[in-house]
């Protein structure tokens, strides 16, 4: 976690990453919003069977394809833009890993990393951002047909439990990809490997090291959580602050907390980006970390912070 915090405080333009790649994502939202309203206004106008004097568009079987195909393009880039985002703050963590060392911190390259994503791996990155919108077009598939199933079996409680099992079990699995990829673009980041070699060697050195990355995952959650509550609450006393103690400011409302509610939430969305960015830091330093133990480095080619987990460090 130390490790960590170092490398955010010499790499302060990563903090400009998480709302950047937002802002893109909700750029494409817009776009696909007005495609899918021009498709969707293809077909045949025709009363509505519950209310015969509003209209309804019926599609047909292309038009229903070419929905289907456009919601697929949504998510398939939508999650090609986060693959895209974790996979720079790897590279540019993984740059200054290792060329830290015990002395002095090293450095890393956002645009270098920018680079390495359009010059080597735009493939590897679709690859695992396709297996992500894969599942998620899944899971909206099935969530429809689940509701319509719903209908037509209101009391049957055995269908019900089937499809929140099925439900369930989508989730988890939706999970297990996005964790899968994730370490898969580490991988990638620190090897330079193809995605499906990166996935498997990623997988295998979670298995490998169970017990590590589960206690630096807990701590890291407490610690991501720690830190949404702290810029949440800071966030909130300063719209306090601001509305009792600067003339400016002051009288502008009746009651002041609707304006440090929306600063609540405000504080947790930005903390919420800032922090997954020092959970996707984090895994880095842990997973080169680990390599660096493979390749068996000297003590003095570590951040000062990992210099006490070397072997002659620890007597071994």
């Amino acid at each position: 976690m130390k490790t960590t915090a170092d490398f955010l405080k010499d790499t302060p333009q990563s903090f400009l990453l998480p709302p950047l790649t937002g802002m893109l994502c909700f750029v494409w939202l817009i776009i696909w919003m007005v495609t899918a309203f021009y498709i969707g206004s293809v077909g045949e106008l025709a009363p509505r069977d519950d209310f015969p004097m509003l209209t309804q568009v019926k599609w047909d079987e292309n038009t229903r394809y070419a929905i289907l195909y456009s919601l697929f393009g949504y998510l398939w880039l939508n999650a090609f833009f986060m693959s895209c985002l974790i996979f720079v703050i790897a590279a540019t963590c993984g740059q200054w890993y290792f060329s830290c060392n015990s002395d002095s911190n090293g450095s890393g390259s956002i645009l270098k990393s920018i680079h390495w994503v359009y010059r080597y791996h735009l493939g590897s990155l679709a690859m695992g951002a396709f297996l992500i919108a894969l599942v998620q077009f899944i899971r909206i598939i099935f969530e429809y047909y689940k509701k319509q199933i719903e209908k037509a079996n209101k009391e049957n409680k055995v269908v019900k439990a089937l499809l929140c099992a099925t439900s369930c079990c989508l989730d988890c699995l939706e999970r297990f990809i996005k964790f899968l990829t994730k370490n898969a673009y580490i991988q990638i980041a620190l090897s330079a490997k193809n995605f499906c070699k990166s996935a498997w060697n990623g997988f295998f050195l979670v298995i490998s090291n169970a017990a590590t990355f589960g206690t630096v995952g807990s701590i890291g959650f407490i610690f991501q959580i720690i830190g949404i509550l702290f810029i949440a609450s800071a966030n909130c006393m300063v719209v306090y602050a601001l509305l009792h103690y600067v003339p400016a400011y002051m009288n502008l409302t009746k009651n002041w907390m609707p304006p440090v509610a929306i600063g609540g939430l405000e504080g947790v969305l930005i903390g919420s980006l800032f922090m997954s960015l020092f959970s996707f830091s984090s895994d880095t330093i842990l997973q080169s970390f680990l390599l660096d133990e493979t390749l068996n480095r000297s003590e003095h080619e570590r951040p000062r912070w990992m210099v006490q987990f070397s072997d002659s460090a620890q007597g071994k």
